[in-house]
């Protein structure tokens, strides 16, 4: 009978530690969620500003296009002006890329880590 009960109270502290782990993991996996979703919205939010300063962009360009006139030494300042408009809209259009390609990781590591925190409910759970 001691032998059966120290068994059963070493698995009991075996289980206990191993729900410790667990828990552990799963509040480790909600605080990254958290912290990827911060991430997710700061970089939705920096996505739309970006958005809005190509538009902003497009609209000075076609207002300079609109506005040139014979003279030359305007057309070379407008000339300047919109390749250096277009120079800005192509930085910014590789830095929505390069947000876009983040934003994607970053997706794929929540939907990660919300399965990971499904798996380990569904473990403490069991």
């Amino acid at each position: 009978l001691r032998t059966a009960k120290a068994a059963v109270d070493e698995e009991l502290l075996s289980l206990k530690k191993e729900l410790m782990t667990v828990r552990n993991a799963l509040e480790a996996s909600q605080n990254k969620i958290k912290s990827l979703e911060n991430s997710l919205k700061q970089t939705n939010l920096n996505m739309s500003k970006l958005e809005v300063t190509i538009q902003n962009l497009n609209k000075e360009r076609e207002e300079r296009d609109r506005a040139s006139s014979s003279h030359d030494t305007q057309y070379i300042e407008i000339e300047t002006l919109y390749k250096a408009s277009q120079d800005r809209e192509n930085r910014y259009k590789q830095e929505l890329q390069t947000l876009k390609a983040r934003l994607e990781k970053m997706e794929a590591d929540y939907r990660k880590v919300q399965q990971e925190n499904v798996d380990l409910r569904a473990k403490i759970n069991a």
